[in-house]
């Protein structure tokens, strides 16, 4: 199956749990044997650099200059665009909340949910968030939504009235990568305990 992932976290940042998120997730499917690209456009993030090079499209920069965010978030919009017309994903998977869609005609777009930090907590955040607005954008345009927890799950189905059909709740877990190396020992010293 061909799989896109588009730029937005691999632009906002250089190190973050999401942007790990995709990059642990897109290297679990590698070795699933899965096709996908990361359209990652000009970004920031580090951890692109540990994938295999011909899966990751886009320029590393090591900052932006200032007052030109709009600018690179709107030439990413259209870089990405044009390249997953050219590459023609079955799926797209949004890696963040925005207003921009990827123009890719009917193809099946996934987005996962994190929290909804901004909206709990919208009396001490900005209550005109801009990140609720995105976020609504995204959901009404994904066809599904993968969400970390029940609880984010239930929030989802709460403040943005998603029906609870097109939430899959798929836990956060460590890397398969990350642990090959972990071994248990042999030695009958260990003692059983509760954490």
């Amino acid at each position: 199956m061909k799989i896109a992932f588009d730029y937005q976290i691999f632009a906002q940042q250089s190190y973050g749990g999401i942007s790990r998120y995709y990059k642990n997730l897109a290297a679990e499917l590698l070795q699933l044997e899965q096709n996908i690209s990361i359209f990652a456009g000009l970004h920031r993030n580090n951890y692109l650099a540990s994938l295999p090079n011909d899966i990751v499209s886009g320029y590393k920069l090591t900052r932006y200059p200032p007052k030109t965010g709009k600018f690179f978030q709107r030439a990413n919009h259209y870089l990405t665009n044009y390249q997953m017309k050219l590459w023609k994903p079955e799926v797209i998977h949004e890696t963040y909340y925005s207003n921009f869609t990827p123009n890719s005609n009917n193809v099946p777009r996934i987005v996962t949910a994190h929290d909804i930090i901004h909206e709990l907590f919208s009396e001490t955040l900005n209550k005109n968030n801009i990140i609720t607005q995105r976020k609504i954008s995204t959901f009404n345009r994904a066809d599904h939504i993968i969400s970390i927890s029940h609880n984010t799950k239930k929030d989802l189905i709460e403040f943005f009235g998603i029906s609870p059909e097109r939430i899959t709740v798929i836990h956060l877990g460590p890397s398969s990568l990350s642990i090959k190396g972990n071994h248990h020992s042999n030695d009958s010293n260990n003692k059983s305990f509760l954490l």
